[in-house]
């Protein structure tokens, strides 16, 4: 296999050494208007880095009806890891129910991607992450990515950038509501929201439901963590999301916490919201793999083999394999493992010669990173007579079957043209940087 190197008013905060860690601009207005709620903070690493950065926007708690972006957590450790973390207010339920808060998510997330070049931002990597209320928020403008109404027909995207996408392409929740359906009449707060009380506000309460049917397919990788302890919102709303994500085809990872109840979480909980955006939104991808694995960030370990196996690490990181995982061949591309794990569940796997699925017709089936989670490397097949005169095959839809696994990656099932004479034999994936 033949592989290449991938190329890859301001309120200064003061950090203990004397500089700082981030600067941050506050209230920075991402909807038109005099609302005092639409605005947003973007705290970004200090200095800027020289590539477009991946963002993660954060949605406080609060039950719709308090909070401040002013609780964004860790947010020297998520600009040093070279994100910029954005946090958003959005309107109380008090003065506006569902879908209000959701409209507002979507209007921030287009803000940040029709003004991506302004900020320095990467518009193709965006993550949300809420807590509580927001880890409901999060996870609802995350499953309707792509959708313009709800199940009872009101408009998801209102404001500006109405022609800019609000898909996002991670998400994390914290001790989410994920369905309120099932809330008393006497819960104030969920009627507050749904500006109704239940069981007559049951019709909008499954319009905000996290794991709708009607929502859910080609979402984007989920983290869920719950509390065993939280008596707020029963950690079982955070179970249920993640199966139901996981059932529709989805790519979740669920944390339940024993001992650990709604508020306040320590501050150790956490970086596990940290490390799950650098698996699935790396800030630099192949750098920040040679981090979780314990590799040298300068890629002087690409062409090391340390699994034994033959194949460099450069490789492994281009077909979803641990560094000392081997040489797997998943032929069945599933869900994704958790993002440290080594138990790779088949969504990995060095490219496979022999039948595609129940039609007998040998193909050559390998895994790639989608275009859009930005990898910076890029795949093709080559086909040769004699193992020597490789020559770059063309991959349409003629010889080329692809099915979307998830978020970042897809299936590639090449079927070569009948053996004529003088027709390759050999067939080999090549990796390339962009």
């Amino acid at each position: 296999m033949k592989h290449f190197g991938l190329v890859l008013g301001m309120m200064l905060l003061l950090a203990a050494e004397g500089v700082s860690a981030f600067t941050s601009l506050t209230n920075v207005r991402y909807r038109a208007g005099t609302e005092p709620r639409h605005v947003l903070d973007l705290h970004r690493p200090n200095p800027l880095r020289a590539q477009p950065m991946p963002v993660i926007l954060w949605i406080h708690g609060g039950g719709w009806l308090t909070g401040h972006k002013g609780d964004a957590p860790l947010i020297a450790e998520v600009t040093s890891a070279g994100y910029v973390l954005a946090a958003m207010n959005y309107r109380y339920s008090s003065t506006a129910p569902f879908p209000a808060q959701l409209q507002d998510v979507k209007a921030a997330i287009r803000f940040l991607r029709a003004n991506a070049a302004a900020y320095g931002l990467d518009p193709s990597r965006i993550g949300v992450w809420g807590q509580s209320a927001g880890g409901h928020l999060a996870a609802l403008a995350a499953v309707t990515s792509g959708l313009t109404q709800t199940t009872l027909g009101q408009p998801l995207e209102v404001g500006e950038h109405l022609g800019v996408s609000s898909a996002v392409q991670a998400c994390v929740a914290f001790a989410p509501p994920s369905y309120l359906g099932d809330a008393p009449p006497s819960d104030t707060t969920v009627s507050t929201y749904l500006g109704g009380t239940l069981p007559g506000a049951l019709p909008t309460a499954q319009a905000a439901n996290c794991y709708h049917p009607a929502y859910l397919g080609d979402d984007p990788p989920f983290l869920i963590v719950h509390g065993l302890a939280d008596t707020v919102v029963p950690p079982v709303y955070g179970s249920q999301l993640h199966a139901a994500l996981v059932a529709a085809g989805g790519s979740s990872s669920y944390v339940s916490l024993p001992g650990v109840g709604h508020t306040p979480w320590t501050a150790g909980e956490y970086p596990r919201a940290l490390a799950f955006f650098q698996s699935v939104l790396p800030s630099l991808p192949l750098a920040s793999w040679r981090e979780l694995h314990g590799l040298p960030r300068d890629g002087s370990q690409d062409e090391a083999v340390t699994g034994g196996d033959g194949v460099p690490h450069l490789l492994k990181f281009a077909f979803h394999l641990a560094p000392t995982a081997g040489s797997l061949t998943g032929r069945a591309a599933r869900t994704l493992a958790a993002p440290t794990s080594l138990v790779l569940d088949d969504l990995a796997g060095l490219p496979h010669w022999g039948a595609a699925g129940g039609s007998g017709v040998p193909a050559l089936t390998f895994l790639r990173r989608r275009a859009s989670s930005g990898p910076g490397i890029r795949y093709g097949v080559q086909g040769s007579v004699d193992l020597v005169s490789w020559q770059s095959q063309t991959l349409d839809a003629t010889n080329c079957e692809v099915t979307v696994v998830d978020a970042l990656w897809e299936r590639v099932r090449f079927f070569p043209s009948a053996q004529a004479v003088g027709a390759p034999r050999f067939f080999r994936v090549v990796v390339q940087g962009l």
